[in-house]
């Protein structure tokens, strides 16, 4: 499920449609002094080249939803690759990179940091970042991932956050600077769980496109949740590799993933002040009231009325 966008509007610097592949590409920016975040939207006749994409000496995070991006060296080889629901930091150093697209669909974002930002930032990172960090400092392309992995709910959430920025002007530029700086910390968080050994229940594509699916099946059915045999059944994926390959993917069993998506969507759909609490736990399938203002607060340290009452909603 892609994510709501939401930046305040006076933090936005441009918007460009242009044709591309058969279909249209459309890059909206939001610049924050060192700090640029774009969301990239596209659906195209044909999979091919993007150009001008990957500016060089700019350090990019690469959060993709749907399709897949790839960046290429001016010579045509592939430098990095993010499938769908996939994430990597990479940096062309001093050329620019072209982008590729492989379906025909798109959505990404990129939060692309100044290099003297950056290492200002990584420096917090110790030796999780210093090899990619190093090459940075040397201008030499990099990738801190040898292979795009998956995105979990943290960094999923953290994303959200970044896009529908609460704060009024005047605070906007700090709290997203330090939802970029959570971001990375959580990027290295998926860093370590990538030294792990190789996973045993989503070896195959076909079973991490299976996985991916329940995922956005489970999230699209919230309010009514399927069963583990019913998502199965769905993904067309056995029970056990489902409960198995889930975790593995996506760090948290099926249904401690869909109560962390519940309270986060409720988080955000409260902030939005258009739907009560009430009507909110019952959209999401909560059994009553009680059961949803305890586990918000256990989740977050206040009660619905309580964070509506401090954001003044």
């Amino acid at each position: 499920m892609s994510p709501e966008v939401n930046i305040p509007k006076n933090l936005l610097t441009k918007v460009t449609e242009k044709p591309c592949l058969g279909g249209v590409l459309k890059c909206t920016e939001w610049r924050l002094g060192k700090l640029i975040i774009s969301h990239l939207e596209g659906n195209f006749a044909q999979v091919g080249r993007i150009l001008d994409m990957m500016l060089g000496d700019t350090v990019h995070m690469v959060i993709v939803f749907k399709g897949g991006i790839s960046g290429l060296y001016p010579q045509g080889e592939q430098a990095f690759m993010c499938a769908e629901q996939t994430h990597n930091m990479v940096y062309p150093g001093k050329k620019s990179w072209d982008c590729e697209t492989h379906a025909l669909g798109l959505q990404a974002f990129m939060i692309g940091f100044e290099p003297g930002l950056f290492l200002g930032l990584a420096g917090n990172f110790g030796g999780v970042w210093a090899a990619f960090a190093a090459k940075v400092a040397m201008k030499q392309p990099a990738c801190l991932f040898p292979k795009a992995t998956y995105l979990d709910l943290p960094l999923q959430n953290c994303l959200q956050q970044v896009l529908r920025c609460p704060l009024p002007p005047g605070l906007q530029t700090l709290y997203l600077e330090a939802k970029a700086m959570e971001m990375m910390a959580l990027q290295a968080a998926c860093w370590q769980q990538a030294q792990y050994p190789s996973p045993r229940h989503s070896k195959t594509d076909y079973d991490r496109e299976r996985l991916l699916f329940a995922k956005e099946y489970l999230l699209k059915h919230m309010s009514m949740p399927p069963t583990l045999p019913q998502l199965a059944l769905a993904a067309g994926i056995n029970e056990f590799k489902l409960k198995r390959g889930f975790k593995e993917m996506f760090g948290n069993s099926v249904f401690a993933y869909l109560a962390e998506a519940r309270l986060e969507k409720a988080y955000q759909s409260l902030l939005d002040g258009r739907k009560t609490a009430t009507e909110i736990a019952f959209e999401l399938g909560y059994s009553s009231l009680q059961h949803f203002s305890s586990r918000f607060k256990e989740r977050f340290g206040l009660t619905p009325s309580a964070l509506k009452q401090k954001q003044g909603i």
